[in-house]
């Protein structure tokens, strides 16, 4: 069998789609033939001039280095391979153990439709007993520096070389520096281990060293999760099913962080001397003990990780934050104080189908746990001019609904919001061709109702505020809005540091 013949045969119950011949991902090897796609993540398989029949899965979302693997000797064990197992086993095996493959293939079984096709190509396959260890027997063997690669991916692999070689460089802390690197031409700061843990709101921190610099302070706030509870946060919101969260609504995105274990926003001031430092700058990276699909820590991750000695079976969320002196010269370190204050998080509140005017809601504020009423007062639909956008050949939706109300006993913006639950729809291509820009606008509705008034029975007046819709090509018919606050999850915290405390 050649690849024209194997290129004709309809393997699309296996998990092969035809396609392109050739591939423009920067990972797909020179002078490589594409024999099929998944569909998914560019993922597809290939033979390479210089190897014969040998058939190579390619698979651009790895990593450098990682994208590339053998995965059969002839085309005819290829065939035999996608009729035992289907392609994803195929392209996936090289980052399974045995158990791995084991399991997949248990959670998922060939179809029906697959079985059939698998015995229509009985006469052409060859018959492969033991998958995994045919795919890690040739993937053990084989001489990976072989492979000629397109100029620009030999430069992304030269990256990704450079960077492992940096977890061998020396530990360098300065103060306009980051996680990923040092300033050069600065000085490193002076280590001093703290090794402090506090827990905050249940929370477990460590500050595990700061770092007296020419120009300021730097601190290192490690925040902890448990590998249990990360993987049953992720489990509960499909994050393996669904890892860019494409099906979420934004109030799910919002639920999500508020939830999320490693997802403290907070902000830091120090406290050296007695005097107060405002953070300057900062940046973080997270470890996960608990990976899959051969995706793998960063290296600054790891370096953090291996100079304090932190749990890797734990998750962590990093921080580096510098804090500028508030004295010319760099203080002695006699008193450190961290005062943290957390940002503000979304609670959700009840929705209101296409309210009509007249319409209320009985809500309770989550903090105060009092009871209000919002009355719908006035609905228009309303559009922005079309010269409020550039013509760059993108056709945005303009017509949105205004939604005006009253809230009794009323609450001050922005504690509390009123949106709509649709994002709405993505910029597209005039004329209809090109792409289309999902979440490609972001406009924001103001005016018109500032200190304006409506008059209650009685002749009472109070202050009306106002809602807008997302955007829409045509006026819509129906919005289901949703409330919603900003409020504080936690109480400030102020953690002594120096001098050690016994």
């Amino acid at each position: 069998m050649d690849n024209r013949a194997f290129r004709r045969l309809d393997l699309s119950a296996l998990g092969l789609t035809p396609g392109p011949a050739r591939s423009d991902y920067l990972c797909t090897p020179k002078d490589a033939r594409v024999l099929g796609w998944t569909g998914v993540d560019g993922i597809h398989f290939c033979t390479i001039r210089d190897f014969g029949e040998t058939v190579f899965a390619v698979s651009p979302a790895n990593l450098p280095g990682d994208c590339v693997h053998p995965v059969a000797r002839t085309l005819e064990d290829f065939l035999g391979l996608l009729c035992a197992c289907g392609a994803d086993a195929v392209e996936q095996a090289h980052g399974w153990d045995r158990a791995d493959f084991d399991a997949f293939l248990s959670e998922y079984p060939l179809s029906k439709e697959a079985r059939a096709a698998a015995e229509g190509l009985k006469e052409k396959r060859a018959e492969i007993p033991d998958p995994y260890g045919y795919l890690h027997g040739l993937q053990a063997s084989f001489d990976y520096g072989k492979i000629l690669w397109k100029k620009a991916y030999l430069a992304e692999l030269t990256a990704a070389e450079a960077e492992e070689n940096a977890e061998e460089q020396p530990w360098v802390v300065t103060y306009r520096g980051s996680l990923w690197g040092h300033s050069r031409g600065e000085r490193p700061g002076r280590e001093i281990s703290v090794n402090r843990t506090f827990t905050w709101d249940g929370d477990t921190w460590l500050v595990p060293a700061v770092y007296l610099c020419g120009k300021g302070l730097v601190v290192d706030l490690c925040l902890r999760a448990e590998e249990a509870d990360f993987l049953a946060f992720t489990q509960r919101w499909g994050f393996w099913e669904d890892p860019e969260g494409q099906t979420l609504t934004q109030e799910q995105r919002e639920q999500i962080e508020a939830e999320h274990p490693l997802n403290r926003g907070v902000r830091v001031q120090a406290e050296v001397n007695g005097r107060l430092l405002r953070q300057k700058h900062g940046c973080s990276v997270v470890w996960l003990s608990c990976l899959r699909n051969g995706i793998e820590n960063c290296v600054e991750a790891r370096q953090v990780l291996a100079h304090y000695g932190l749990d890797p079976r734990a998750c962590w969320h990093i921080q580096r934050l510098s804090f500028p002196w508030a004295t010319r010269r760099t203080p002695v370190l006699r008193r450190l104080v961290l005062h943290l204050s957390a940002e503000e998080i979304t609670i959700p509140g009840p929705h209101l189908q296409d309210p009509a005017p007249g319409t209320g809601v009985v809500f309770e504020c989550p903090d105060t746990k009092e009871s209000h009423t919002l009355t719908v007062q006035e609905r228009e639909n309303q559009a922005l001019s079309a010269e409020m956008f550039p013509d760059d050949g993108m056709e945005r939706p303009r017509c949105y609904q205004a939604l005006s109300y009253t809230v009794t006993p009323d609450l001050e913006e922005p504690y509390f919001f009123l949106q709509d639950c649709c994002q709405g729809d993505p910029v597209r291509s005039k004329g209809g061709y090109g792409p289309t820009a999902y979440n490609g606008v972001a406009v924001a509705v103001i005016g018109g109702m500032d200190g304006s008034t409506a008059v209650l029975g009685g002749g009472q007046r109070q202050k009306c505020h106002m809602a807008c819709s997302s955007l829409y090509f045509t006026p819509p018919e129906t919005v289901e809005w949703r409330l919603g606050f900003r409020q504080k999850p936690r109480e400030d915290c102020s953690v002594a540091l120096l001098p050690v405390e016994e």
